[in-house]
């Protein structure tokens, strides 16, 4: 082979189109293949403490092809795996690429055991009835909102304050209302209905 085939590190990058530190991590990749050389490797000899890599670009195209077949196949039998991962998942019925779902009686029996589950929960107090919530948080908004509402007098009573503080506390206190109510309602938690706080 003559020397006309031969390049050092950054003649190669630029004749690949790559950047320098993208073809030395090629180079650690390229070792690791090849740890003691051999014919089909790319890199012909090591460079190093002042001595020049000889890198034979026709192997490095060879070993890069190689490289991205190996990835377009990792790649589709990724792909692959994760459709049969989410038929095996689908609990909604129907079929998806050949791979058979679970049978309508598997998948009623698995209903009927998170159904039961959510039953004894609800017995143990693990967890609680949406209503429940619901009571709960507009008890604890319409006492936040009653609460909020009188602080201006409250404070002008404790703290002395003049007339013109206590309008800026009260008007910045139903703005700061209004705006919680429009968020909260923008959130579903709060129907029209619901007394803003």
């Amino acid at each position: 082979m003559s020397d006309k085939n031969l390049f050092g590190v950054q003649d190669a990058a630029s004749a690949v189109s790559v950047s320098e530190t993208t073809f030395r991590r090629w180079l650690k990749d390229i070792r690791q293949k090849w740890p003691e050389g051999g014919s089909d490797c790319p890199v012909k000899e090591w460079g190093g403490h002042g001595k020049s890599y000889q890198i034979d670009l026709d192997l490095l195209n060879t070993w890069r092809q190689s490289v991205e077949k190996e990835a377009i196949e990792e790649a589709r039998k990724k792909d692959e795996e994760l459709i049969r991962h989410q038929s095996s998942l689908d609990l909604e019925g129907g079929e998806d690429k050949g791979v058979s779902l679970l049978p309508l009686e598997v998948r009623k029996k698995a209903a009927e055991t998170v159904i039961a589950e959510h039953k004894a929960g609800l017995q143990r107090g693990e967890l609680i009835k949406k209503d429940d919530v619901v009571s709960t948080m507009e008890k604890l908004l319409s006492y936040l909102s009653t609460n909020l509402r009188d602080l201006g007098n409250r404070l002008e009573r404790k703290c002395n304050l003049d007339a013109v503080t206590v309008t800026m506390i009260e008007d910045e206190t139903m703005n700061w209302q209004a705006e919680m109510a429009r968020d909260l309602q923008s959130h579903g938690w709060l129907d029209n209905k619901t007394e803003a706080p």
